[in-house]
């Protein structure tokens, strides 16, 4: 399953999109980067691809991102 990573770089939030994926050699999970997203302000649900856009943790940052936004401008 994806997941949203954020990493925090100058002061700024960016956010990565994540899967975990098992290596059956090492027997250990490793996370791989699927897409990078860049800050809250400027990514939508059209640029998650297709099979990540139902996850509910990634429609919950889209719509905290969206509040937030809606609360920098009034």
């Amino acid at each position: 399953m994806a997941f949203i990573r954020t990493k925090k770089i100058k002061g700024h939030d960016y956010y990565y999109l994540v899967e975990n994926q098992w290596d059956p050699v090492k027997k250990k999970s490793t996370q791989q980067v699927i897409k990078y997203l860049g800050n809250i302000k400027n990514f939508t649900i059209n640029d998650i691809p297709e099979e990540h856009r139902n996850n509910p943790k990634i429609l919950y940052l889209l719509d905290l991102g969206s509040k937030i936004e809606k609360k920098k401008i009034n």
